[in-house]
């Protein structure tokens, strides 16, 4: 069932220069439609969760009628339409039918973990990383040294794509040809909106692919050779903000009996973690951005130049039983990240002072480089990708990034199980819980999130210590992506009729508690010592952040002020931004995140009684427990990951640790 919500803005007129703007992701998809001064006019809302390509068409039009129809304008008011895509998600259709010959496979699909370990195994992978490493070595530049870390995931279209090819190779055949066309969901959408004239996507959703290699800018002939894949099968990688096509299908490309009139253009394309960058005002370098939806997802500015994500060190101290006890049973020597963005020294010192622990450095895992976002450099402007595709790029944007693929998905779960009926209630269950869990912290509940990467690990090779680090690496670094995780330290059974309270409301602070702890190692794994001195406060937006709780846990355990966007959909104002850049409104993306920033500084300061508290500041008082906290759930969850299938077992029956509990899918 959807919902439609009508703005009631006072900035209805003049209608020109307006932008339609579409955010397609995972749970829902929005559409806008905005003014030259970023004012939203109107909005619409739709579920989006299906993996039928017709359907995610069908669902596209209506947003498109619906906002049209809320908004009170014409079609013909409409100037432009910018999209913002949830990347990775593909399918195969037929050149000449536009008949999907395949369902939508999304980023969250497993089902070539297998192949893309068989691959990482392979000689080549291999030979690829020792290479790096060497030329690294002799020529330090971030080609070598993402070479020397590279690795096939699930996540990555390419390996999804590789493996449907490798178990159909007359599918790949008509790929290759040309009588089977591939895409992500964005160049779905643009071949159905211009009505199967442009087959094109952008760099920004490309670079997420696994097959786009930064430094060219394009894809990688190294990475397509080894999977054997023809450059043929891929579609025309595009700017940004460029002129990809005119409508000629769906509300947008309705006429209404005037053939004469200028049809919409498509002028943007973007991936919907870079949109919300571009939403944000995240422009200058070490602007940094979260989002927790479905997944978290962490960008950080690093400007024109490519730079690789691995550079510098972080600190990771082995632990003892003195320096943590753990439930009454003794911990083995697994290491903990030590996360503290201003206090590696100080911490540190105290620490090996105190328990006399070995410190070991390790290079960050898990970030890449991406394509935040690019211009056009063509000077005909007239000219669309439909006649010849746009590759030409100017002022490029680079992003690292990194994600954890389990955040809201699981609360979501929970709230469906019936652990709690709003988010009204859940605020109020952490507000008054959250004190006695975090003063108690040998007797907390804790929740192990499996996109850590919950495998067997072996405990007899001598790199035990390096092992368990990797442990604590996010599912983009692995080959296997699970739903859920395991709870530890409940008071009580969770598979029980009428779950008792105190059982119920540790489930909910150990789950929310989590999504706070992942995001510290998130970003710590991310943001090495260097660039982490240019951030001063961290951008938030997604779903999740509407908990004010969360918000102030997260500036707390980051000792960083967060800053919550008072201008909700903010990818679907980054798809407006590129929208009007693209078709020339303003000439830069600069210029219309200074109308953003207006806006923004209106609503914050809004009296209205629904206006939002936007900007939280670390709570001095709550240093040294968040710490503690951290501590302990980075142990909890190397500990855990450690273990052996036989010893979740035993320990599901212990008092003293109560329990291991995988958590329901």
């Amino acid at each position: 069932m959807h919902y439609l919500k009508r703005i009631m803005a006072s900035e209805r007129r003049p209608l020109r220069n307006l932008i339609a703007a579409v955010d397609f992701g995972s749970t829902h998809a929005c559409a806008r439609i905005y003014n030259d001064k970023c004012v939203n006019l109107a909005e619409a809302i739709l579920p989006s969760n299906t993996s039928d390509p017709e359907a995610c068409w069908s669902v596209l039009c209506n947003l498109l009628q619906s906002v049209i129809t809320r908004s009170g304008i014409r079609t013909s008011d409409v100037y432009c339409l910018g999209l913002s895509v949830q990347r990775n998600t593909f399918l195969i259709w037929n050149r000449e039918t536009s008949v999907p010959v395949t369902r939508l496979c999304t980023w969250q699909e497993i089902s070539a973990s297998a192949y893309a370990s068989n691959r990482n195994n392979s000689q080549f992978i291999k030979a690829l990383n020792r290479s790096g490493k060497m030329l690294y070595k002799v020529v330090p530049n971030a080609k070598f040294k993402m070479i020397s870390h590279y690795k096939l995931t699930c996540i990555f279209a390419v390996t999804r794509l590789a493996h449907m090819f490798d178990e159909d190779p007359m599918l790949y055949e008509k790929c290759r040809d040309g009588e089977f066309v591939y895409g992500c969901l964005e160049t779905w959408l643009l071949w159905r909106l211009t009505g199967g004239r442009a087959w094109c996507t952008d760099v920004s959703c490309t670079s997420a692919t696994g097959a786009f290699d930064p430094s060219i800018p394009g894809l990688s002939p190294i990475i397509l050779n080894f999977l054997k894949i023809s450059p043929k099968s891929f579609p025309a990688i595009c700017p940004t903000s460029t002129f990809f096509g005119e409508i000629h299908c769906g509300p947008l490309g309705d006429l209404g009996g005037a053939a004469k009139r200028r049809r919409v253009r498509v002028t943007a394309i973007i991936g919907d973690s870079q949109a919300a960058m571009l939403g944000e005002g995240c422009l200058s370098v070490g602007d940094a951005k979260l989002t927790l939806g479905t997944g978290a997802f962490l960008n950080v500015n690093i400007g024109s130049r490519v730079i690789p994500p691995n550079t510098g060190k972080y600190l990771c101290m082995v632990m003892t039983q003195e320096a943590f006890p753990g439930r009454g049973k003794p911990l083995p020597s697994y290491p903990t990240v030590l996360a503290s963005i201003k206090k590696f020294d100080a911490i540190l010192e105290m620490f090996t002072q105190k328990h006399g622990l070995e410190v070991m450095t390790f290079l960050r895992e898990g970030f890449y480089p991406v394509v935040g976002w690019a211009q056009s450099a063509r000077t005909d402007s007239s000219l669309s990708c439909e006649v010849v595709p746009d590759t030409e790029l100017k002022n490029v944007t680079y992003l690292i990034e990194g994600f954890n693929s389990d955040a809201g998905s699981s609360l979501i779960k929970l709230k469906e199980a019936g652990y709690f009926q709003s988010y009204t209630e859940l605020e109020q269950i952490l507000g008054t819980t959250s004190g006695s869990f975090d003063m108690a912290m040998e007797t907390s509940p804790f929740f192990v999130p499996s996109s850590l990467g919950l495998r067997k690990i072996s405990r007899k090779r001598r790199t035990r210590s390096c092992e368990g680090e990797k442990a604590l690496t996010f599912v983009n670094t692995n080959t296997t992506l699970t739903d859920g995780g395991i709870f530890v330290g409940l008071p009580g059974p969770l598979y029980q009729r009428n779950l008792p309270t105190s059982t119920r409301y540790a489930v909910l602070f150990a789950l929310m508690d989590s999504i706070v702890m992942s995001a510290r190692l998130l970003f710590v794994k991310g943001v090495n010592k260097e660039l982490a001195s240019d951030i001063s406060v961290l951008r938030l937006n997604g779903n999740l952040t509407q908990s004010d709780w969360l918000m102030q846990r997260l500036a707390d355990t980051l000792d960083l002020p967060v800053e919550r966007s008072a201008i909700s959909e903010t990818c679907c104002l980054g798809a407006a931004i590129a929208a009007g850049v693209g078709a020339g409104i303003w000439d830069t993306y600069a210029e219309a995140v200074q109308c953003v920033r207006e806006q923004s500084t209106r609503l914050a300061s809004s009296e209205a009684p629904k206006a939002l508290k936007t900007r939280f500041i670390p709570n001095p008082a709550s240093a040294a427990c968040m710490e503690s906290r951290y501590f302990h759930w980075t142990a909890v969850c190397a500990h855990t990951l450690a273990a052996h299938d036989s010893e979740f077992t035993k320990r599901k029956s212990s008092v003293a640790l109560n329990s291991l509990l995988k958590f329901i899918k």
